[in-house]
């Protein structure tokens, strides 16, 4: 499940690289940068939740899956 999250970060990067060549100016330069640190955030989260979290301690099987993940986990809910 690491590996995973990893690669969608470093492909994350690769994107905001490409956007960056793409738009080769201050602005596209800002817009990567704040992408950047969206992404920076989303990773750092994640990472020590994954570190702080232990799965076999958490009290529900999806916190300890995803850590970050409270809108995905709300797709895991059973509708009544």
């Amino acid at each position: 499940m690491e590996l995973f999250f990893d690669l969608v970060f470093v492909f994350a990067v690769s994107q905001l690289s490409s956007h960056l060549l793409t738009h080769l100016s201050w602005r596209g330069a800002a817009e990567t940068l704040v992408m950047l640190l969206a992404i920076f955030a989303v990773w750092f989260t994640t990472s020590w939740s994954a570190t702080m979290i232990r799965a076999d301690q958490s009290p529900d099987p999806v916190v300890g899956l995803g850590g970050d993940a409270a809108g995905p986990s709300n797709l895991l809910k059973k509708q009544s």
